[in-house]
């Protein structure tokens, strides 16, 4: 429907002397009429436009072209050779403020008329830049508009010289065409005309009614969950949400407890049970609105299972949606309790950490600025330890920007001694030291030619213990390729690890961490 009357896109260049209406549709382009009509277009360059040209001439212009919107590509054609003739007989005869343009009919468009021939008035013709007294026929430009026309008409497009013409779609074309005044278009307002609408833009009313949005009125709407299931399988969203598919927050509150005991006693359920489960369960307070206390356990205890199964995307999202459930806390509840505060220092450093293993420094920094602006006094022993765990995450970052692998190993190694940092550890653990180490050991072979195993493993805060584990020395140096470097089960000979060390440092990807569910 729209592009029926995009079709015609009036273009058109007011000048002195120069006038130019050009359609944009690829049938008047290749018809010869339209060719003809073109090559007998003036080029003379339009000066002081936008002062030459009465506002009725434009509001002709506009409303012949809505018009034309209705007619059959061949009518178009014609309509735009007989409204390119009109305005050239109006230019060569100097009629321009003369003719009647309120009055001005076009054959193809009113059948009333025969010939394409000018409304002349029968009055005094206008002179420019004299005052008159006026009448009922006489149209004298208003000033301002007649200042601001001159930028206009400097373009090449009736868009730009005229004002907008409407963009007719569905019920706002029918709006616009029943506004035009029946006196004069009697033939477009008629029965035969209206059916044609009816028929182009469907059965609707002509009544233009309130515009609303479909996903604006369904995000508010609030659901009230009617299911009882304690275990309901995650499917995204695709339709409006089916309450006897959501469960309200007391059934949800079981279905949790139910899930966690599933998961601790029972070694066949594994994480992506939980996962799924979780997911379900965040989604049905979602589309329920719920926000409170509740909601903040469940997206706490899905963070923590997340980290422990070494899903980062599942974690970021959750500790994304507890930043934003802290803050209404805080909104909401001024005197703010002190297990919640305590909570949130635990996320926040694993979110400094997190930040640390992505290398968004600029996220940090802010976080930081935040935390020295808006930390109240702490309130006993745990949050001092918390608080404290978030300074050391914050240390991190500078041991790893300025290679202090030193300081950098010996706060993991505080990290793990912190039973309440256990999850912190674990982040820094499985993402953050292989590769630090290798950077450490790559600063390390520059330096010098041979050392002991033993200050290696010290250093880099590595253990001979366990068999397969990251921290393991020999897991270590079987995972890149560096056993080859031992001399005799005692020294690494660091010159000739130089190379392959150098290589593992600046091959791409090194620096990445690749994980899903960003936000």
């Amino acid at each position: 429907m729209g592009g029926t009357y995009n079709e015609v896109t009036p273009s058109l260049t007011l000048g002195k002397n120069n006038l130019n209406i050009s359609s944009k549709s690829s049938s008047s382009s290749q018809n010869p009429a339209s060719s003809t009509s073109n090559s007998g277009q003036t080029n003379i360059k339009s000066q002081e436009a936008g002062q030459n040209w009465p506002p009725s001439l434009q509001e002709f212009v506009n409303t012949s072209f809505i018009r034309s919107s209705l007619l059959s590509n061949a009518d178009k054609i014609t309509f735009n050779t007989q409204l390119q003739s009109l305005m050239e007989k109006a230019l060569s005869t100097g009629k321009i403020w003369e003719n009647d343009w309120k009055s001005q009919k076009i054959p193809i468009l009113d059948k009333s008329c025969k010939k394409l021939e000018l409304e002349c008035l029968t009055k005094k013709p206008r002179v420019k830049n004299q005052e008159q007294t006026p009448t009922s026929t006489v149209f004298l430009p208003p000033p301002k508009r007649q200042k601001t026309k001159k930028k206009q008409m400097t373009t090449d497009t009736l868009r730009s010289t005229l004002p907008a013409t409407p963009n007719i779609s569905n019920k706002s074309a029918n709006t616009e065409l029943a506004g035009l005044k029946g006196g004069k278009d009697s033939e477009f307002n008629s029965a035969e005309k209206k059916k044609q609408r009816m028929a182009r833009f469907g059965a609707e009313s002509l009544t233009p009614e309130p515009f609303k949005r479909t996903s604006e009125t369904s995000s508010t709407k609030v659901i009230i969950g009617k299911c009882e299931d304690l275990e309901k399988h995650y499917l995204r969203l695709t339709s409006e949400p089916d309450p006897y598919r959501v469960r309200p927050q007391r059934v949800l509150e079981k279905s949790v407890k139910f899930i966690l005991d599933k998961y601790k006693k029972d070694s066949q359920t594994g994480y992506s049970y939980v996962n799924n489960q979780f997911k379900s369960i965040r989604q049905d307070l979602t589309v329920q609105h719920i926000k409170n206390d509740f909601a903040m356990q469940v997206y706490e205890t899905h963070a923590r299972i997340a980290i422990e199964n070494n899903d980062l995307g599942e974690f970021n999202q959750c500790q994304s949606q507890l930043k934003y459930l802290y803050y209404l806390k805080k909104k909401s509840d001024k005197a703010l309790s002190n297990n919640v505060y305590t909570v949130e220092l635990e996320f926040t450093c694993y979110r400094i950490i997190y930040m640390l293993m992505m290398g968004n420094y600029s996220e940090i920094y802010k976080l930081k600025l935040e935390l020295c602006s808006n930390t109240p006094k702490p309130k006993g022993k745990k949050q001092i330890e918390l608080l404290d765990c978030i300074e050391k995450a914050f240390l991190l970052q500078s041991y790893q920007i300025n290679g202090d692998y030193h300081k950098f190993f010996n706060t993991y190694d505080y990290f793990k001694s912190i039973p309440s940092m256990k999850l912190a550890a674990h982040l820094i653990k499985h993402f953050l030291v292989s590769k630090e180490r290798i950077k450490s050991l790559n600063i390390i072979a520059k330096s010098y030619r041979k050392l002991p195993i033993s200050f290696m493993v010290e250093e880099l805060k590595l253990t001979n213990k366990t068999e397969d584990d990251i921290d393991n020395w020999n897991t270590f140096l079987t995972k890149y390729n560096l056993l080859q470097f031992l001399v005799l089960d005692t020294d690494f000979d660091c010159s000739a690890s130089r190379g392959v060390l150098q290589n593992i440092v600046v091959q791409n990807g090194f620096r990445k961490i690749d994980i899903k569910g960003q936000v």
